[in-house]
Order: C-alpha cells, then sequence, then structure tokens
C-alpha cells in the first residue's frame, strides 16, 4: 500500500498543529497590543509587588496573565505565610472589554487560514480543518503556563504568580480552541465557497 496518502496525512496534521501554536502566539500578541502600556502604567491587579519585587516579573509575564484571564482562568498572587489573592477574569485595572475577544480571533484566524490554504470539499470538512488546530492551541497553552508563572523569595519568604492549572486545561486546552476552531473552518469554508462561485461566475458559469 502506498505510503503517500499517509504521509500527507501527517504532514497537514503537523501544518494544522503548528497552526494551532500560532494562534495562541497570535492571540498574546493582540493581548499585548491592547494592554500592555496599561500594565506598565497600572499592573494587573496585584498593585506593584510583582513589578518591584527584587526579582521581579517580566512586562512580558504579566500580559500573559491577562491573557489567561481573556480565556476566563484565575490567576492568584500567593505567599508562604498564607496570602493569597485571586484575579478573576474581566478585573484588573489594566483590562478592557476587547480581552474578551482576543482568543477566539487569534483561534478562529488560524484555523480560517488551514481551510484557506488547503480547501475542502464540504462544509463539514472544513469544520474538521478548523479543529485541527486543536492539539497545537493546547500545547501552546501548557509551555505558557509554566512560562508566565513567577515567584521571587527572600529571608524563606515566597511569593509566587500562578494561573489554575486545571481551568487552563479546560478553557485554554480545550474549550476555547474547539469554539475558536469551529468559527475559523466555518469562516474559511464560506470564504472558499464564495470565491470558487465568483471564479465560475468570471468564467461563463453558474451566476455568482
Amino acid at each position: 500500500m502506498s505510503t503517500g496518502p499517509r504521509k500527507k496525512r501527517w504532514r497537514r496534521r503537523g501544518v494544522l498543529t503548528l497552526l494551532g501554536g500560532l494562534g495562541f502566539v497570535a492571540g498574546y500578541a493582540m493581548t499585548h497590543l491592547l494592554a500592555a502600556g496599561a500594565v506598565r502604567r497600572d499592573g494587573v491587579g496585584f498593585g506593584q509587588f510583582p513589578t518591584v519585587a527584587a526579582e521581579p516579573a517580566g512586562n512580558w509575564q504579566v500580559v500573559g496573565w491577562l491573557f489567561f484571564l481573556a480565556h476566563r482562568v484565575p490567576v492568584s498572587l500567593q505567599s508562604t505565610f498564607g496570602y493569597r489573592q485571586t484575579l478573576t477574569p474581566g478585573e484588573g485595572p489594566a483590562w478592557t472589554p476587547l480581552l474578551w475577544a482576543v482568543p477566539v480571533a487569534g483561534i478562529a484566524l488560524v484555523a480560517a487560514v488551514a481551510v484557506i490554504y488547503s480547501p475542502p470539499k464540504r462544509f463539514t470538512g472544513g469544520i474538521a480543518r478548523g479543529l485541527g488546530v486543536v492539539p497545537g492551541y493546547a500545547l501552546a497553552s501548557a509551555a505558557a503556563v509554566v512560562l508566565f508563572s513567577w515567584s521571587t523569595g527572600r529571608g524563606g519568604v515566597s511569593m509566587w504568580v500562578a494561573v489554575s492549572v486545571p481551568e487552563a486545561a479546560a478553557y485554554v486546552g480545550l474549550i476555547y480552541p474547539l469554539v475558536g476552531g469551529a468559527v475559523g473552518g466555518t469562516l474559511g469554508f464560506a470564504v472558499v465557497s464564495l470565491s470558487q462561485r465568483l471564479t465560475r461566475g468570471r468564467a461563463g458559469g453558474e451566476p455568482a
């Protein structure tokens, strides 16, 4: 049996996984554009401690916390002496309502690109191709949980900021990429279908 079709399927899966990771990066970049200035000026809602500590959190990390908040994932500041402060989605001086749209927009964009780049024959194929970005987005989110974590300590006292892992797994690793992938797959297939109809119309085929 020829291995050609099998190699093609694996290559397509690899491209979709890569696009899923790029969708996460695109969403983070949009968050940075929308909120980085406010983060530098006002912080994210934990006061100024994470940015003035002996080992301060990087601005890129704080933007990452906002990005997880945009996925409805809480972010907590904790300490070894029992202190805990949790930011819930929609809170904080750097928050803007536009951030709610960022995760789905980033995923839908790359899912649509995947469908347009390699058009399927049926609408269901467009949805399936859009959903192919889910593994890459989930892998990128798992790496981001680690990258965006922050900790500092002195004199036996430590403080750290981390996202809620169970909710990150559910929302960032599954729910948002599923929704965004389906939306992007639908939009991509609509663009392909419209383009094909216009092409046929110009060639004298069926009316566009």
